[in-house]
């Protein structure tokens, strides 16, 4: 995704706009990179927390757990869904309006714990639970956004 953030995003600070640049951006490349992105990174990550593994689960226990899965998990998703990218915060809005309100909670947890309370709200106080919840949202959002790929 890196590869095509100053294309469609960068801010010419010296010399030439990105346009104008011939800084080399393609779609299909995109969406190829971020599917195998989901397969190749997400998805293993996914199957290893589930185990009862000490340190599996005290990764999964942790407070970044759901916001560095559910928020990246949704950017992917995003990307693959409407051909843009966004800010985690920005993924987790976007959650929020794209998916089953049964994940809203793990998406407002994920996004209040990001911004220290700024956005979204408190929904665990337990923190197995909570894991439950990141690992349920990765097995929903991960399968979706594969099939979103092999639809185009």
């Amino acid at each position: 995704m890196t590869f095509c953030e100053p294309a469609w995003h960068g801010i010419a600070v010296r010399g030439p706009q990105p346009a104008e640049a011939g800084v080399w951006a393609e779609q299909d490349a995109l969406r190829a990179f971020t599917a195998d992105n989901l397969s190749s990174y997400w998805r293993p990550r996914w199957q290893q927390k589930r185990q009862p593994r000490p340190l599996s689960l005290a990764i999964g226990l942790s407070g970044w757990f759901p916001v560095w899965s559910v928020l990246g998990v949704s950017r992917l998703h995003c990307t693959l869904a409407t051909g843009g990218m966004t800010s985690k915060c920005g993924a987790g809005r976007y959650a929020h309006e794209a998916f089953d309100p049964r994940l809203h909670p793990i998406v407002e947890e994920s996004l209040y714990l990001r911004t220290s309370g700024a956005e979204g709200r408190r929904h665990y106080r337990n923190a197995l639970t909570r894991r439950r919840d990141t690992l349920a949202f990765l097995d929903v959002t991960i399968d979706s956004a594969l099939a979103l790929r092999a639809e185009s």
